[in-house]
């Protein structure tokens, strides 16, 4: 009977408890914090206060995950979305490149005789039919966006 046997499992050293390397610097980040503003502050109400709000951040930051990603991650994808540009603008060449750039085609003879009726398939036969193809959909674009134009003419008289 065969096994199914998993791939791609990714595990992480735990250090302390449930908590990685990185989880326990955090930790201890949080700690330092926390007590640095005890002995600022001098008021146990506050310093509660404030303790109740970064402690459950912290803690929800180092283990939840949505879709398998770690909230810190998404919260940085947020961030980068609000606050950088959304528009692409495409800056292509204008020049009209030859077919030669784009295919590079080897055609390799069969060991077959022709005869006098059969065609002979060479790359430059095969670069004609493709630079025919091209002509034929830039006409057929071409016109169509001349119907477009045209009934976009009749729609705003």
């Amino acid at each position: 009977m065969p096994y199914i046997i998993p791939h791609f499992v990714e595990t992480k050293q735990k250090v302390w408890g449930p908590f990685t390397f990185a989880n326990f610097i955090i930790l201890i980040g949080v700690g330092a914090v926390l007590g640095l503003l005890w002995f600022l502050l001098n008021n146990f109400a506050i310093w509660i206060m404030i303790a109740i709000i970064i402690v459950p951040l912290t803690l929800v930051s180092m283990f939840a995950k949505i879709n398998g990603q770690p909230i810190t991650k998404i919260t940085i994808y947020f961030f980068r979305y609000l606050f950088l540009g959304k528009k692409y603008t495409w800056f292509g060449s204008t020049k009209k490149q030859s077919i030669d750039e784009f295919v590079n085609i080897k055609v390799y003879a069969k060991k077959t005789t022709t005869t006098e009726t059969e065609e002979k398939i060479t790359s430059a036969s095969i670069k004609k039919d493709i630079e025919k193809l091209g002509d034929m959909l830039d006409n057929q674009q071409k016109t169509t966006n001349n119907e477009q134009g045209i009934k976009n003419k009749k729609y705003l008289e």
